[in-house]
């Protein structure tokens, strides 16, 4: 029969819960169990099957914690027709939680301010990796139908032109009014708005013989389309402004057109 080992035994006087719940659900030694009993109803047992200290302890534990072993011992006594005192030895007691102290108020401001600064780190993280991934997801002509650094001329044409509410005042809008974004997010441009401004500035560029302004219409004709990623028509509003010969716009043009995709 295996014996309990003698520091299973000894660090039963550490109280912890799971050995409480392990003592709960073992199985009953019968022999050890028998070996017991019999030292406890006055029998003399051979010296070579006396029980160790260890053991004893082991036994007088089991049998105050766990009912299986507390139904074997009933069954003993009924074998030997007679009840048998048993030593008690309760358990050891589980010392009461210390409470833990409360944080300090400055070092729950300190906690705060750590808490803050690795959440704000975490935004600007994933901020940036979205800011990147729109970056990346932008079509090649994103950055040549921008009107950055039009907005000022485009504004003075439409105050100059919504008097009448022209074809070329709507049209300008409708350009200044595509560029989209998300909180400076996935930077776009609004398709509907810009078709609008390609139609209006078509019925503008169609009723105006001056060359100036058929240059300057074609110009931002050819932005409007490539909003839209239209490369054919852009090129195409693009050799437009460059046969009206004449200076605005005409650089801007060249520029654009070598940089077109094909």
């Amino acid at each position: 029969m295996p014996q309990p080992q003698t520091d299973a035994h000894d660090s039963l006087d550490k109280p912890r819960i799971d050995q409480f719940v392990a003592l709960a659900l073992a199985a009953p030694d019968e022999a050890l169990l028998r070996r017991y009993f019999a030292e406890c109803a006055g029998s003399q047992p051979e010296p070579s099957v006396s029980l160790t200290e260890a053991e004893r302890r082991w036994v007088v534990v089991n049998l105050e914690a766990n009912s299986g072993w507390q139904a074997a011992w009933r069954r003993l006594e009924e074998e030997a027709g007679r009840a048998v005192a048993r030593p008690r030895q309760p358990l050891p007691p589980i010392p009461p939680r210390t409470p833990a102290r409360a944080p300090h108020r400055r070092e729950r401001r300190r906690g705060a301010v750590r808490t803050a600064l690795t959440g704000a780190v975490a935004l600007v993280g994933i901020y940036g990796v979205l800011w990147t991934t729109g970056r990346v997801m932008q079509p090649a002509t994103y950055q040549m139908a921008s009107v950055q650094g039009y907005e000022a001329v485009l504004r003075e044409q439409a105050r100059s032109a919504e008097s009448d509410l022209g074809e070329r005042a709507q049209g300008v809008n409708a350009l200044l009014a595509a560029p989209r974004h998300t909180l400076g997010l996935f930077p776009r441009y609004d398709a509907e708005q810009a078709q609008r401004a390609a139609t209006h500035l078509e019925e503008a560029f169609s009723a105006t013989p001056d060359s100036f302004q058929r240059s300057e219409i074609a110009f931002f004709l050819a932005k409007a389309y490539l909003m839209q990623d239209d490369v054919p028509n852009a090129r195409r509003w693009l050799e437009q402004g460059l046969a009206q010969q004449v200076a605005d716009y005409r650089e801007e043009t060249i520029r654009l057109l070598e940089t077109l995709p094909e």
